[in-house]
């Protein structure tokens, strides 16, 4: 069994972002569905799990070493306001954004969801244990990683006095393509455009600075 029994699915490195006064302790929290809102609650305590990817550390570890990557090189676009030039710093963020989508508990339940629909309708009632983990679901997504390579990378500057907020669910799929041909068709990564799945819902919980 691993040593570590909380698993963070919104890496604390990336919530430290938005933290109150860039303290990167504490974050303001709102709660969607309850609607309890929390000027100040610790970064450490929030987005996390027990054996959210299973018993043992592997998982763990390799999102830990690849959000320790990411971290530098998400600190260098704020700091420089403007994206890596190496291939390989591109690589690994598109990398971590991918990861990001499937980690969540959010998209966990999207997915489980879509997929029960879709068993059911085919082959009937569909059993507890059809549904998959989140660690499964990490780890289907390595195998979409080749398809990161069609993707190009737009950096998005706030040059206005309203902060960026984030979410429990922080990674959108935009399709802009689709928008102009007026389809809303849900397609995947690969698809030309990069159409949005299945992560239409609202998140559980909104994080912001203010």
């Amino acid at each position: 069994m691993g040593s570590r029994k909380e698993h963070h699915f919104l890496a604390q490195f990336y919530q430290k972002n938005f933290s109150v006064d860039q303290e990167d302790i504490y974050i303001s929290f709102y709660n969607v569905n309850t609607g309890l809102y929390l000027k100040q609650a610790p970064i450490s305590g929030q987005a996390k799990s027990k054996y959210l990817y299973g018993k043992d550390d592997v998982m763990e570890s390799k999102l830990e070493k690849l959000e320790g990557a990411c971290s530098k090189i998400i600190r260098s676009i704020i700091d420089d306001n403007r994206l890596p030039s190496d291939y390989a710093d591109l690589h690994l963020l598109g990398k971590f954004i991918l990861y990001q989508q499937a980690r969540t508990v959010q998209h966990s339940k999207i997915m489980n969801e879509a997929f029960g629909s879709l068993n059911q309708s085919m082959f009937g009632d569909v059993a507890p244990d059809d549904e998959m983990t989140v660690r499964e679901m990490l780890e289907l997504m390595e195998q979409r990683l080749p398809y990161l390579a069609h993707l190009d990378y737009t950096l998005v500057i706030n040059d206005t006095p309203v902060p960026f907020i984030t979410s429990d669910n922080p990674v959108v799929l935009y399709n802009r393509m689709m928008e102009i041909k007026r389809h809303t068709t849900p397609g995947a990564w690969a698809n030309m455009g990069l159409p949005n799945p299945l992560s239409s819902k609202t998140p559980q919980s909104v994080m912001s600075t203010s």
